[in-house]
């Protein structure tokens, strides 16, 4: 279901997006320096909101890849036959057996009651 198809589609996205604007507002560092001599007061804002949103396209990005490599590696292991044994429930949990013994009673009663 995925493959590598969806890793090198997650990468190249990032990778484009940050090439077209990495340069958007000048020359300004990346890590917006208070030092810096910033020509608006607001400039500073946006440079520190551009790092923050190619922070996280490149965070949610390698998520992603990470996540499709789990996804993978947990389905190779389904096919080499590892198996999880909690669907078949040998036993039937105590509050349920209560119940189905009071019904059954309570149905015995009532056929008792019709029956005198």
């Amino acid at each position: 279901m995925f493959g590598c198809g969806y890793i090198i589609a997650w990468l190249t996205v990032p990778s484009i997006y940050t090439a077209f604007t990495v340069h958007e507002i000048g020359n300004i560092p990346f890590v917006c320096p208070n030092s810096y001599n910033y020509s608006l007061p607001s400039l500073q804002i946006t440079c520190q909101i551009r790092a923050i949103n190619l922070t996280l396209i490149w965070v949610f990005s390698t998520f992603l890849v990470f996540s499709v490599i789990l996804f993978i590696v947990s389905e190779d292991d389904n096919d080499i036959g590892y198996r999880d044994d909690t669907g078949n429930i040998d036993e039937i949990p105590l509050a349920v057996a209560t119940v189905v013994e009071d019904v059954t009673s309570g149905n015995n009663d009532i056929d008792n009651l019709n029956t005198s």
